[in-house]
Order: structure tokens, then C-alpha cells, then sequence
């Protein structure tokens, strides 16, 4: 039941099929993950069991070094996003 977000893009007709998610291994999941933690779609940024499953990954199962990088990740991706945007008369126009 998890990896909504991924499975909705797919319902929404954003990506054409999912990757799906391989079985847990941290070796080779880590650096996937954490090196492929991107936005997907407009406002959107996976990473995680997410990206595993859009991506046709391995997951990497309770690894919190890895877990928090990807998170660290995001949270600069979502920055830069921000950065750069442009917002006129309280709408994002680019």
C-alpha cells in the first residue's frame, strides 16, 4: 500500500509506468537513492521507498544514515526550486 505519491503519478497519467521497487539491499540502494532523490514532477520531489518504486530500485530498509542524506537531499532540491521560481502578483510564473 505505500509508495502513494510514486502510484499517483501513474493514476494521473504524469509518468507512464512505474520502475517497481525491488527487494531490500542497503548496498546498493544507498547510493541510488540518495543519488537519485529529485523532483519527479512539477512540485514534487521523491526519495525513499517513493523513488524506489518510481524507479524500479532496491529499498534500503531502516538505514538511517542514508535516510537522513536523502532527506537532507530533498530539502536542497526543494530549496533551489524555491530559489528559483518566480512568483508575480502572489502567482509562479517561472
Amino acid at each position: 500500500m505505500g509508495a502513494f505519491s510514486a502510484k499517483r503519478l501513474v493514476s494521473a497519467g504524469l509518468l507512464k509506468e512505474l520502475g517497481n521497487m525491488r527487494g531490500l539491499d542497503m548496498n546498493r540502494a544507498e547510493p541510488a537513492i540518495v543519488n537519485g532523490t529529485r523532483e519527479v514532477a512539477p512540485g514534487l520531489i521523491l526519495t525513499g521507498m517513493e523513488l524506489s518504486e518510481h524507479d524500479g530500485s532496491n529499498r534500503m530498509g531502516p538505514t538511517f544514515g542514508a535516510m537522513m542524506a536523502s532527506g537532507i537531499k530533498a530539502a536542497k532540491e526543494a530549496i533551489q526550486i524555491l530559489n528559483s521560481s518566480q512568483v508575480v502578483d502572489g502567482k509562479v510564473v517561472g
